[in-house]
């Protein structure tokens, strides 16, 4: 009796770790990371990080040993429905020129590669990025470029052919001005649609990304992919950086948000119930 009562509990044991190993293999994905400015700006923002907050960013990855994939790699892995463990992505929007100044030399140290997604129309203005620099930086293998339409105009809320014209127009550009296809897209703000996801493929994009796109979205489209915001917060430490590359974050943050959604609805219905 003694005997069976411990091959019962090695069984349980092992039915419960091999369900955490199971839920942590499908919980997990490859966090896509979301940048825009490196810059010493003393303002708050949820739009710059510090050159020094920045590169002890990436002086952690490369620490604890985490794979910084190229956005190809991760669409490639998305394709064939795999995951690479202890993996980031780094991606910038809007294109900054910080992006060659600041963050290029130290993706370079670390050897990482990124993706920028470029706004053409601002391409040469005041604080955003040259052609000859976005062409320098697209020699040198490391950075790859993306679309992130022609003038930021947010999709979602412009007449169709607008949209088309922001979308064909920005990929034309770039690839002209960088000799190579443009493969990728950022929706600005990252506000996107069903429809949109549609005119993204259709205009030649092998995948599109958001930011949040909802637990509703798989996470295998490769229309709507997850990204992770990294801003400039007091509170934020290398301990928060850690539980967001950690590969969980998007699962629980998920869940936050749809808790937090169905308490708002919950109080709408309320709220309506008293008239």
């Amino acid at each position: 009796m003694k005997s069976n009562a411990a091959w019962a509990r090695r069984l349980g044991a092992l039915v419960v770790i091999g369900g955490i190993i199971a839920f942590l293999a499908w919980a997990y994905t490859t966090p896509v990371l979301m940048y825009h400015s490196v810059n010493n700006a003393t303002e708050s923002s949820l739009l710059n990080v510090s050159p020094e907050r920045f590169e002890a960013q990436m002086r952690l990855l490369q620490q604890r040993g985490i794979r910084v994939l190229s956005f190809d790699d991760l669409v490639g892995l998305m394709e064939q429905r795999k995951k690479r463990f202890k993996s980031v992505v780094l991606t910038f929007d809007d294109g900054y020129v910080d992006n060659y100044t600041v963050a290029f030399p130290i993706l370079k140290k670390y050897r990482f590669p990124a993706t920028i997604f470029i706004v053409t129309d601002w391409v040469g203005t005041t604080g955003y990025l040259t052609w000859d620099q976005i062409r320098e930086m697209s020699a040198g293998g490391l950075i790859t470029f993306g679309s992130h339409t022609r003038s930021h105009c947010v999709l979602p809320q412009a007449e169709m052919s607008r949209v088309v014209e922001e979308l064909s127009f920005s990929k034309k550009m770039l690839e002209d001005q960088i000799g190579e296809p443009v493969k990728f897209f950022s929706y600005p703000c990252g506000e996107f649609w069903g429809n949109g996801r549609d005119l993204a493929r259709e205009a030649g994009y092998r995948a599109a990304c958001a930011t949040n796109a909802g637990r509703d979205i798989s996470f295998w489209d490769l229309f709507a992919i997850r990204r992770i915001r990294v801003p400039k917060r007091a509170d934020d430490s290398l301990l928060t950086f850690a539980a967001q590359v950690s590969g969980y974050y998007t699962f629980f943050r998920d869940r936050k948000e749809r808790k937090y959604k169905q308490e708002q609805l919950s109080t709408d219905e309320r709220t309506d119930s008293r008239y």
